[in-house]
């Protein structure tokens, strides 16, 4: 184990704890069910940014799952005997979306550890875009900045971390400015 395995480990314990109503899966017991014939959907609910460096090896990413949902490939009775484990980085994105497939009636979710164990437990499996292997990580910040001592993690810098934080919030804001204050339009009469 590494420098980084304990509090990566603690990481990911109090961050998929916030979600007790879900059980966690490991990347051990991923590779165990998939061995042993279990069909297994890894779903990685990160920022298209994030899966830009690399995804668990046959992953698929959010927005993949939620446009085929649209149309039942993978919807809960198309996946009713599938183990759904949507991961982030270690395991607190993923929880609330699992949380939300189970009120959508997917009936087996568990909640992935993340990205960051898969690189100590596991120590291989990410791949880039294009399918190659990679050493490569992004992590989202620099609290999760923890991945195993032979890969490499990318992060947001702050201001992108800002950005992704304070989008949502903007949008709310003009929202309710543009509601409160909407713009008079003047209007143009021709006078002769």
């Amino acid at each position: 184990m590494g420098p980084h395995y304990t509090k990566a480990r603690e990481s990911c314990m109090h961050y998929t704890g916030e979600f007790a109503d879900i059980a966690t899966l490991s990347a051990l017991e991923v590779l165990r069910l998939r061995t042993n014939g279990t069909p297994v959907l890894l779903v990685d609910v990160r920022l298209p940014e994030e899966q830009d460096v690399s995804m668990i090896e046959g992953a698929i990413s959010l927005d993949e799952f939620e446009s085929s949902h649209r149309r039942d490939q993978y919807g809960p009775a198309a996946l009713a005997n599938t183990t759904v484990v949507p991961y982030c980085t270690i395991g607190y994105r993923s929880g609330a979306y699992a949380r939300k497939l189970k009120t959508l009636g997917y009936r087996h979710v568990r909640n992935g550890e993340g990205i960051v164990m898969w690189t100590h437990d596991i120590g291989s499996g990410l791949v880039d875009r294009d399918g190659r292997e990679t050493k490569y990580v992004h992590t989202y910040g620099p609290p999760w900045d923890l991945v195993a001592s032979d890969y490499h993690s990318v992060h947001f810098g702050v201001w992108n971390w800002i950005q992704s934080h304070s989008r949502g919030a903007w949008r709310w804001v003009t929202g309710v400015w543009r509601h409160v204050f909407p713009l008079e339009r003047e209007s143009t009469q021709c006078t002769s």
